[in-house]
């Protein structure tokens, strides 16, 4: 396993535990093998070992605001204590802040490594915001793109120019953050059969699009 272990696991954001519980199987057989839960999503605390004792890597994605940058990542590092206390550090984070904040997110990283140095964490940007970027602050704080393969009404940017636009920034350490089917199919089938899986570290949003979609 990499020191950033994210980019061993293709995973799914879980939205919401109220909607439905996780169809691990199901989502096995895409090969998907890590689940975000949403810092938000009150019924996430206490699912952690059920994801880890279902075989997959659990994660957190945080998007909450709670006042400055630095109550906010004070907040983010609470919670993921809620969610996975005791983990050993095995448990990712997503961060879902906008990088047209700039100032924001550049005080957020800098407060949340003073709390969390070591935690593997990732951010997902919107496609072609790169400029808006810290770029050199995020890389020496690791925390890398999983850049979004579609706009905010879900509708498709050009998945291989939106991951161009940061892979000159961020090199190898980029990833992709899909549509879980509202309106791209996943990538991965071909006259309605399975014939790859997708690359490690890529990302799913999410389970309740992909249930719309008919795949689980």
């Amino acid at each position: 396993m990499s020191a950033h272990f994210s980019d061993d696991f293709v995973w799914v954001v879980h939205t919401s535990f109220s909607s439905f519980n996780i169809p691990y199987a199901s989502l096995k057989k895409y090969g998907i093998s890590g689940i975000y839960v949403l810092q938000d999503d009150p019924k996430a605390y206490g699912k952690r070992n059920e994801i880890v004792n279902a075989g997959m890597k659990a994660g957190i994605m945080v998007r909450t605001y709670d006042g400055t940058p630095a109550q906010t990542a004070q907040l983010a590092s609470e919670d993921l204590t809620r969610f996975a206390g005791n983990d050993g550090g095995q448990t990712a984070v997503l961060l879902d802040y906008e990088p047209s904040n700039r100032d924001f997110l550049t005080e957020f990283v800098g407060e949340w490594r003073k709390i969390r140095p070591g935690r593997v964490t990732d951010f997902t940007p919107e496609p072609f915001k790169g400029q808006y970027l810290p770029q050199q602050y995020l890389l020496d704080s690791r925390i890398y793109p999983r850049v979004q393969t579609y706009f905010g009404d879900m509708s498709p940017a050009q998945w291989d120019e939106a991951y161009e636009d940061y892979r000159v920034i961020f090199g190898n350490s980029v990833r992709l953050f899909i549509d879980g089917g509202r309106k791209t199919q996943l990538p991965i089938f071909y006259q309605g059969n399975i014939v790859r899986n997708l690359r490690p570290g890529t990302c799913i949003w999410n389970t309740n699009l992909m249930r719309e979609a008919g795949l689980i």
